[in-house]
Formats: C-alpha cells, structure tokens, sequence
C-alpha cells in the first residue's frame, strides 16, 4: 500500500530503501526500526534490511495513483552515495512524466549538496525542474540547519521546504537565514513550508515546547507556513500548540496544489 500516516503527505513511494547514520537524528530512525520488522519480506534484505537497495519494479508506481502529495524515498534517502546516478535519474524522470503532473513530489534529504548536483544535472538537460517538485532539507539542530540550508539556494527548484524533526534543540530560522552569504533578505522565496515534531517512539530524546514555538513565531514573521506533526504535553503526542492544531491542513493546502 501506498498511503500513509504521514500527517504532511498522502502517498509514499519508494524506489530506493535503506540508508546510514549521516548525524544526530538517525539514531533512533523510524525507517530502520520498521526495515527490521520487514527484514527478508517486501523487498527487504533478510540480512541487512536497512542496506541502501534500489527497487526497479517500483519505478511505475506512481502511474497507479490518481493524485496525491507523494513523499519520494520515506523509508530511505534517493540521493545517498550508493544510489547510482543512472537510477536518480530514472526516478527523476517518473517524477516529471506528464501523466503524473497531477502529484506533488516531495524529496526529502540529509545529503543536499547530491539532490543538488543530480537535480540540477537533470534540469539543465529538460531546462526546468517541474513546478510540482519541492526539495527538501531535513535537520535536527541549529547547527545540521545552518550546514544544509545554503544547498536550497543552489538546487535549481521554485518549491523548497525544510523539515526539523526530530527537533534535537532549539533552532532559530532566522539566524540561518541571516548566516546565509550573503544574508537572503525575502526567505519565503527561498523556503516555503517548514515541517516540526518532535522525536517519536520509547527511546525519544525531549523536545522542548519552547523550542516549537520559536520556529512558530520565526515562520509568522518570515511568511513561511509552519505544519508542526507532534509535540507531547505532559506525556501524550499532541499537535495542538496554544490552542491552535497545526497538523489539521490537508497536504496539498501544505504544499500548494499541482
């Protein structure tokens, strides 16, 4: 099945699965945990299920779906240095075939300065890059924020969104934006959703609600559209912050229709 969970998308597609601890948000990933419960099934390696592993019988998959907000590499990282340029291309060519201009395509990465070199390669061969593409950065501190997002300003992409869960520690948007170089004076045009949660499952690390609300109030004063997952409260997941359910906005109002 193709649908998700994940409050921020309706469809996951996963042309590539598996990946490798690249910083402080991969240690207790979701992806991982759940590639071991697979392991040996549904394309999973039995011996190393989280082994980066490309999946050709599911190039195709996004000809079956209607429409969507299509969350591209969920349980992996299509631009991870064992995924072979040849095959980012194919996925990147699926992604911009006409017959699927009616899905949003979300990629989401902690290698930027890949999707980067390999979209912009793409582009500069089809002169665009498809205005229902958003490339995204994931971080989980101030400081994998301030490493990653100067590789938004190169990817030859309209859509950009930055993604800070888990959230590991207090970040300040506007501080990245202002370490730019040279500083970026409009950051909605550079950057236009910002996804936040906090770290899920028994071994979560805290998330300081503190911290959310300064992404909040950054996001407001930027004109940036803030969409906050989960935050727990005395215990109990929750997206309400202040009174107000940041996650109750359907995924295309997220992303902008396509």
């Amino acid at each position: 099945m193709a649908r998700t969970k994940i409050e921020w998308s309706n469809l996951v597609w996963n042309p590539v699965t598996g990946c490798t601890i690249i910083s402080e948000g991969c240690l207790n990933c979701y992806a991982r945990r759940f590639a071991q419960r697979l392991r040996g099934r549904f394309g999973y390696p039995k011996d190393n299920p989280f082994s980066v592993t490309i999946h050709t019988n599911r190039l195709r998959q996004p000809y079956c779906w209607r429409k969507g907000v299509v969350f591209v590499c969920s349980m992996g990282d299509l631009f991870h240095e064992d995924v072979p340029s040849w095959f980012i291309r194919q996925v990147l060519d699926v992604a911009a075939d006409k017959r699927n201009r009616n899905k949003i395509f979300c990629f989401l990465t902690k290698r930027p300065e890949r999707m980067a070199n390999e979209i912009n390669k793409w582009a500069i061969e089809r002169m665009a890059v498809p205005p229902n593409w958003w490339c995204g950065i994931s971080a989980e501190n101030q400081q994998r924020l301030e490493e990653r997002l100067p590789w938004l300003r190169v990817v030859l992409a309209s859509n950009c969104f930055v993604s800070l869960e888990p959230l590991l520690g207090p970040v300040s948007i506007k501080r990245a934006f202002n370490k730019l170089i040279p500083p970026f004076k409009n950051p909605s045009t550079l950057v236009q959703v910002v996804i936040t949660g906090a770290e899920t499952g028994i071994r979560r690390r805290p998330c300081d609600t503190n911290w959310v609300r300064r992404i909040r109030d950054d996001c407001k004063e930027l004109g940036i559209r803030f969409f906050l997952k989960q935050i727990y409260v005395e215990g109990k997941k929750t997206s309400v912050l202040d009174g107000v359910d940041y996650s109750r906005i359907p995924p295309q109002e997220v992303f902008g229709d396509a």
